[in-house]
Order: C-alpha cells, then structure tokens, then sequence
C-alpha cells in the first residue's frame, strides 16, 4: 500500500518531457510490462489520441502506441513519433515491474489542468503488487501563468480518489503493523482522498476491523525540478486519536523501497 500512495504522489509531480501544449487520450488499455525479456514493444491500445506539440498535430482512432519501459528508459512509439524518456536505473518509477489497464482516459492542457481517471488498473512494483478497480486525478491552476509542467499545476491544486484499494499479503502485513499487529486480516483500504493546495496535503482513508476505522494525514510536498527530488514533510498521521506518524514512518523506512529515504517527519524520492 505505501508503494502505490508513493506511486501517486511520484506522479503528480512528474515534469513534461516535451513540451506538449495539449495531449488527450482516450479509452487506452492494454498492458506496459518491464519484465518482458522476449517483447521488445508492447501496445497499448486507444479508441482516441490526440496530441498538439507546436508546430506538430497528431489526431488518429483505433490504434496503438507501442510502448517500452525497461531499466528506467521509457519508450513510446507512434508510427514515425518517437517519444523516449530516461528515468535513470536510480529512479522511484523504474521499480515498475507491470501497468496493466482495462480503460484509461487522460486531458493535459499545458499551464491549465490534467485530468487522469482509470479504471481496472494493476500495478506491481519491486516487493508487492495492489489492484485499483477505480482511480481519479485531477489537477488544476487558475492562475493562468504559462508553465509547462505537469508539476506546477498539480502542486497548486490537485485531488486523487481511489474508491478501493486492495493490496498483496506483503503490503496487508505492512497496514497491520502500522494500525495494529493484530489487524491482519486487513487486505484493502476505501475511499482514500489526497488533496494538495499550494503545497500543502490532506490524506485519509478508512480500513475496517470490527470497525470502520478512517486514518488521516497531512504535511507538505515539495519538488525539486533540477534534482528531480520529491520532499515530503509528514506533520500528522492519526486515526481517532492514535498518533501513527511514527509507525509509517518506520514502515517506508523499514520497506527499503528504492529511491526512498527517511530522515525524521521528512520523506525523500527520488524521481
């Protein structure tokens, strides 16, 4: 489970590569694996793209992106457009093992909003795999300052909903030990909402033993562009009165997740 909120947060902070001015997609599916030794492309396919980079346009239905992501290097491939991008070996992201959608949807207008929903999706990465049967992302600023980065946007103002949750029998021990060792029959979490607003989050979510139990946090976020660093600062985490700030910070300590670090109410990774 902290692997995927990780995840989330990691992607709300990722910069364009290129600077799109607007890039719609719709009804993508299909798979984008980083295991596949035999495949060199996989595809992913689509009922609607379209993608404006000045002074290119690109409209097309019922296709497919090829797509690769192997040691941190993603690659996607569209007849002769060939966008690459080199996460680095080093990189959070590059511990995806697996993406797999049944439907995903996705609006970015540059310096305005993104929109992200998905439905169906599984993600595995290194020490554990979780299963997301709705996922919504929306990031907005209404500032109008001309900015081409998908960061900006989202840590101006930026709301994830992830209706349900379910995670493997590795990340259901990491939850039991920050609520309660003796919650281990916890294999899913609801309702869990991260909003930021000019820095500064709010999250919660509820698990249920015996009770509906709902956990909340917040703190602030932070990106550094040229260092590629997200800095988390964790103020509170609790649910009812219970203090578990010190619990999860030990268990994304203790995960040993790659590109991440702990050092005191402070969370690191690196992009």
């Amino acid at each position: 489970m902290t692997k995927v909120i990780l995840a989330a947060i990691a992607s709300l902070t990722l910069s364009n590569t290129y600077a799109f001015n607007e890039v719609k997609i719709d009804y993508l599916r299909g798979s984008l694996n980083s295991t596949d030794e035999q495949s060199e492309m996989s595809y992913l396919d689509y009922n609607e793209l379209s993608i404006d980079r000045s002074p290119m346009n690109l409209y097309s239905q019922d296709s497919s992106l090829q797509t690769s992501f192997k040691q941190g290097l993603l690659k996607v491939h569209h007849n002769d457009l060939k966008l690459d991008y080199d996460f680095g070996q080093d990189s959070f992201l590059s511990g995806i093992q697996n993406i797999q959608t049944q439907e995903m949807h996705l609006h970015y207008k540059e310096g305005e909003r993104l929109l992200f929903q998905t439905q169906g999706i599984e993600l595995q990465h290194t020490g554990g795999s979780q299963q997301l049967p709705e996922l919504s992302l929306q990031c907005r600023d209404n500032s109008k300052n001309l900015v081409s980065d998908i960061a900006h946007i989202c840590l101006k103002l930026a709301e994830l909903s992830i209706p349900e949750l379910n995670f493997d029998d590795l990340s259901a021990m990491s939850m039991a030990k920050v609520l309660n060792q003796k919650m281990s029959s916890i294999d899913s979490i609801e309702n869990l909402k991260l909003y930021i607003f000019d820095g500064s989050f709010q999250m919660q979510f509820k698990v249920k033993y015996l009770f509906n139990w709902t956990v909340k946090s917040n703190g602030t976020i932070k990106f550094d562009e040229d260092k590629k660093l997200i800095s988390i600062y964790l103020q509170k985490a609790k649910v009812g009165i219970i203090s578990l700030k010190g619990k999860i910070l030990d268990q994304i300590r203790d995960a040993n997740l790659e590109s991440v670090r702990v050092e005191g109410s402070m969370i690191y990774i690196q992009l």
